[in-house]
């Protein structure tokens, strides 16, 4: 029995199925991974000056200057196979949950329901002062000026609804 068979024959008689995934499935659909030699995200820009929240605190303009291209690249980004297969697992009752660390959407978008993501998604834009949350639209609107940034109504720099290097997973 190859690998492959094995592999759909555990599936076929395990009673709670759950997927993880990680950068590496949306690879395929252009969205770099973060660790690559020469195409990992870290290998071009340092971390702790991109995705940490203390870089976000200390200047929420300067790292939006930075996060503006990175949304736009995971907005024209499509679900691939992979994300496909999950979303049609789940819907055939043979996936009970998806676990990932992405916050690209792409689970979403292509089917599948029940998500877990523990680093958060781009689908929501956060105020830290007051609490409030902005659908994905408002910080595609606010960025679409090269200029401007998105912010709260209570006149604060919104923080994308994501888990950033410094911030503990949500429980």
């Amino acid at each position: 029995m190859d690998t492959l068979d094995h592999i759909a024959e555990l599936l076929r008689k395990a009673s709670y199925v759950v997927a993880l995934t990680g950068a590496g499935i949306s690879t395929a659909s252009g969205i770099p991974d973060f660790r690559s030699p020469d195409t990992g995200l870290w290998t071009k820009v340092d971390p702790m000056k991109a995705a940490s929240i203390d870089a976000f605190l200390e200047d929420p303009i300067q790292f939006w200057s930075f996060y503006r291209h990175r949304l736009g690249s995971l907005d024209s980004a499509e679900p691939n196979a992979a994300h496909y297969a999950l979303a049609k697992m789940e819907q055939s009752g043979h996936l009970k949950a998806l676990v990932t660390q992405n916050i690209d959407r792409l689970h979403r978008r292509a089917g599948s329901t029940t998500i877990a993501e523990v680093h958060g998604s781009i689908e929501t834009g956060v105020c830290l002062s007051c609490g409030r949350r902005y659908p994905h639209s408002h910080m595609v609107e606010a960025l679409a000026d090269p200029e401007g940034v998105p912010y709260c109504e209570c006149g604060r720099v919104l923080k994308p609804g994501v888990i950033f290097f410094g911030e503990a997973l949500p429980q």
